[in-house]
């Protein structure tokens, strides 16, 4: 199950309906974690999922149909899993650079240099900060493990900002946010009402 789905969260579906069976919630993010852990989940993968982890979460889970079941996982016991989960995503050394095709030629771009990255018909892409565009061959999901925490932040699905590029927040409907950058990307950029607040503590570093 996927958390972040294009209307919501799936964490939604348990508060209108009751389910049995044992979860595997799917995300980019490691916030979601204690939440998960306390809806029937037996494992958390985090993207771009590794197919050695979702192996094993499978077997995890035909040991849970064979043996007895076990007392709820504590408070503590979930804590150190999402630490794991986070040392997992944190790399240990964030890019610096990318190397870019160009024409006939490679150009290294600095990531320093780059507004935003963003999705566009299944290509990742990114702008400079003299709006120039380059594609990359990384999922956004893939970029947002690579890059700076504290200097990039996934905004939704499509977009991958930079903090400096972010020049007005708009409240926008639903509790969402509107981000205006620079340059300016063809399609407008809204946080969802679940990642706002993050987003706000992010720029207020």
């Amino acid at each position: 199950m996927d958390i972040e789905l294009a209307d919501g969260q799936s964490f939604e579906i348990f508060e209108q309906t009751s389910v049995e069976s044992p979860i595997i919630f799917t995300t980019s993010y490691d916030e979601y974690a204690l939440k998960a852990f306390k809806v029937n989940s037996i494992d958390y993968l985090l993207k771009p999922i590794k197919r050695q982890e979702l192996e094993a979460s499978l077997a995890k889970q035909k040991r849970m149909l064979t043996q007895p079941a076990v007392e709820p996982m504590g408070t503590a016991t979930i804590n150190a899993l999402v630490q794991q989960l986070r040392q997992q995503i944190q790399p240990t050394e964030y890019r610096k650079r990318f190397l870019v095709k160009h024409l006939s030629q490679w150009l290294p771009i600095d990531v320093a240099d780059i507004a935003y990255f963003y999705s566009e018909d299944g290509v990742s892409l990114f702008r400079t900060r003299t709006n120039q565009k380059f594609s990359v061959d990384y999922t956004l999901d893939e970029l947002e493990a690579m890059l700076e925490p504290s200097q990039f932040f996934r905004a939704n699905r499509q977009f991958v900002v930079e903090i400096t590029s972010v020049q007005q927040v708009h409240s926008y409907f639903n509790n969402k946010l509107k981000l205006t950058l620079r340059p300016t990307p063809d399609d407008e950029v809204l946080v969802s009402r679940e990642r706002a607040m993050e987003f706000k503590k992010w720029m207020g570093k």
